[in-house]
């Protein structure tokens, strides 16, 4: 190989070093990423994502929540969750936690109709 095609694939190593160095720092040590959790929801005084988990061929979890709430929940800041729901240290403030609201797609399914709740 010359030396000029010698430069250009080191370059290209390099940039690949450096991409990979980058995202594994974002990724494995800062944990710069959400998860969204779902949690137990009471459709009588809350707005609630739902879904129907009577037949076998729904898309339903293992803990067959039909009504729940979802959060976005930090990465870094998930271990300090005492279960994969979040929900009790969400609402204590303890984890910096988002509450994503149904309806604010037009694909979510809700409990109550958010356009009926606004007016």
């Amino acid at each position: 190989m010359e030396k000029s095609q010698k430069i250009v694939v080191y370059g290209i190593w390099l940039l690949v070093a450096i991409t990979l160095g980058v995202t594994a720092w974002l990724y494995i040590v800062q944990k710069d990423f959400t998860f969204e959790v779902e949690a137990a929801c009471d459709p009588s005084t809350n707005n609630c994502f739902e879904r129907d988990c009577s037949s076998k061929d729904s898309d339903c979890p293992p803990d067959n929540l039909e009504h729940y709430k979802v959060y976005e929940v930090n990465a870094a800041t998930f271990q300090k969750c005492s279960a994969d729901t979040c929900a009790k240290e969400c609402e204590n403030g303890e984890v910096s936690c988002k509450l994503l609201q149904c309806g604010e797609s037009s694909e979510d399914a809700c409990s109550l109709d958010p356009e009926a709740s606004t007016q």
